[in-house]
């Protein structure tokens, strides 16, 4: 059963989510005799939680600075980038206001995707098909109702996106 409030898929025995502290709820599907499912009633309850929730998480990637050194290029660090809060990302597209250079000879482009909240972090693997102009692409990325997260890449001729993953994969 997935969580209702940030789509986590729940474990047995677990009396609420770990990732967003919701309690499980098990609700009756049938209506209450007036047409109302049992979702509906708490319906604003459900979505009044997952908007402070999301108020604190961060959703961002992870970029990587390389350098020449002997004749060869080397990687000189790495640095995380916030599209900004789940909140912000809840619905529309947010765009990161840094460009970056398109890697040439690829088929798709490994994005690493960071999560925090609550003092905690995850990451996970995003793949976004590599658009074929040598420009310099702008990176954007959307979270959905399902609470799953889209990344998107555009250079002004084109836009391209990866598919999409749960923000918190059970």
């Amino acid at each position: 059963m997935n969580c209702m409030i940030c789509g986590r898929n729940g474990k047995e025995g677990e009396n609420s989510c770990p990732v967003c502290h919701f309690p499980h709820v098990i609700l009756p599907c049938a209506g209450d005799g007036n047409g109302v499912n049992e979702i509906e009633k708490i319906s604003g309850e459900l979505s009044a939680y997952r908007s402070r929730f999301l108020e604190k998480v961060d959703i961002g990637v992870v970029i990587y600075y390389w350098k020449g050194e002997n004749g060869v290029i080397v990687p000189d660090g790495e640095e995380r980038i916030s599209f900004g809060t789940g909140k912000a990302l809840y619905g529309q597209t947010v765009w990161l206001p840094v460009k970056f250079a398109r890697i040439p000879g690829e088929e798709r482009v490994p994005v690493r995707v960071s999560v925090r909240w609550e003092g905690r972090e995850e990451e996970q693997m995003f793949f976004i098909p590599n658009l074929e102009e040598a420009r310099l692409q702008a990176l954007g990325a959307v979270l959905d109702s399902g609470m799953e997260l889209q990344l998107f890449a555009g250079n002004g001729t084109g836009v391209v996106s990866s598919r999409k993953q749960p923000l918190f994969p059970g």
